[in-house]
């Protein structure tokens, strides 16, 4: 995993974060916390990595919370579950595209 973060920096210009539950790419555009790449496999375990990112995003100094779920061949099946989590964890949906849906998340 520290070969991938060294990419994201590097290559991308994205912060990383990850522990056993999961892992994220992220960046800080002002008082915004972008999620750039995000994946929990066990997802009952999906809760506990969201409040992480969100205390992540508080410690940075941020208001909100923002990321693109991108649908594709490979993920069909899981999409509307992930939108579902994302609602339920906080997230609005901000725009939609016929691949894409960008959700927000004001943070308290």
């Amino acid at each position: 995993m520290e070969n991938v973060l060294k990419y994201w920096k590097i290559e991308e210009g994205l912060d990383g974060y990850y522990n056993d539950d999961g892992f994220m790419a992220y960046s800080v555009y002002g008082d915004e916390f972008y999620i750039a790449h995000c994946y929990v496999a066990d997802k009952t375990k999906s809760y506990g990595f969201f409040k992480k990112m969100k205390d992540i995003a508080k410690e940075k100094g941020c208001k909100y919370m923002s990321g693109n779920l991108d649908i594709n061949e490979y993920n069909k099946e899981g999409y509307r579950k992930k939108v579902m989590v994302h609602l339920g964890n906080g997230y609005t949906i901000d725009n939609v595209t016929d691949k894409r849906i960008t959700v927000i998340c004001k943070l308290d």
